[in-house]
């Protein structure tokens, strides 16, 4: 039974309190999912949609389901060290990660409002720290092996997010 990508998760943050949370502007004509990773753009928030290095700032406090227009929205700001939960991308399908990558930063991509670690986008502000398959071996039993040599598993990683870019 293999699971289904999900928007990242929180593991901890420098803060004792977590994420602030802040009412901020976004840009027009834009849907999201709660949990997707945003972007700050001429002054307004709106979710990452392409792959990219650089540029994460936030993530969207809560779903979005009509376009917005001259909204204001919850986002929760992203601070340096924070460490993530996220699933890994590459080559325009989820896939697995590799003991390689660890100590590897990498930017982002959302696909079908499921931000993802993007494996073909180096040099990122997302810091692989660790493989789920050393912190939960576990789920290689029912989930199939997402330690690199099956290449379309879900990979899952947890990675620390960096404010400037590798």
């Amino acid at each position: 039974m293999a699971r289904t990508p999900v928007n990242p998760r929180v593991l901890t943050t420098p803060s004792p309190v977590g994420l602030a949370l802040r009412n901020m502007l976004a840009a027009n004509s834009k849907t999201w999912k709660n949990g997707q990773i945003g972007i700050l753009s001429s002054g307004t928030v709106l979710p990452n949609s392409t792959a990219t290095a650089s540029g994460a700032y936030c993530i969207m406090a809560a779903d979005q389901d009509t376009s917005t227009s001259a909204s204001m929205v919850d986002v929760r700001l992203l601070e340096d060290g924070t460490e993530l939960e996220i699933y890994c991308y590459a080559t325009s399908e989820v896939s697995a990660i590799a003991t390689a990558s660890v100590g590897t930063r990498y930017g982002i991509i959302t696909a079908s409002n499921i931000t993802y670690l993007d494996l073909d986008t180096a040099n990122g502000q997302f810091e692989v720290i660790e493989l789920a398959s050393s912190y939960m071996p576990e789920r290689s039993s029912y989930d199939g092996s997402f330690d690199g040599t099956t290449g379309t598993t879900a990979g899952l990683c947890k990675v620390k997010f960096r404010k400037n870019v590798s």
